[in-house]
């Protein structure tokens, strides 16, 4: 993808098959890119990604923010239409924060629990 401001092209890296269109949000501030890899990926306007779309089971063949942003509608191979929220990374943040704070004495006290466990939420022991 190509930087314009920054005069720089910038690599969307992520998807493990062909890439079969990319769309920018309306505000520009935004890319989803659909392929074979049966995902949908959201990407900042730097070229990190903020999201991964799972649940197609065949290529995405078409991935679209709508007109206000505020949804991302995929269509795929497996002959089905998803709509999703867009702002995904707010909501995985926010469901994180949820999940790890549930966990949490469980992690700190369970001598079984693995160290990835334990750092994925930043338990302290």
């Amino acid at each position: 993808m190509w930087d314009i401001k920054e005069n720089q092209v910038n690599e969307l890296k992520g998807h493990t098959d062909y890439i079969l269109g990319a769309n920018f949000s309306a505000d520009g501030n935004k890319i989803v890119t659909a392929s074979f890899d049966n995902t949908a990926r959201v990407w900042n306007a730097k070229g990190n990604q903020v999201a991964e779309l799972r649940g197609h089971t065949d290529g995405v063949m078409m991935a679209k923010f709508t007109a206000d942003g505020s949804e991302i509608v995929t269509v795929s191979r497996d002959k089905t239409t998803r709509v999703w929220k867009a702002n995904l990374e707010n909501d995985l943040d926010r469901l994180l924060v949820g999940l790890c704070q549930k966990l949490e004495d469980y992690l700190s006290t369970n001598p079984n629990a693995s160290d990835a466990g334990k750092q994925a939420c930043q338990v302290k022991i």
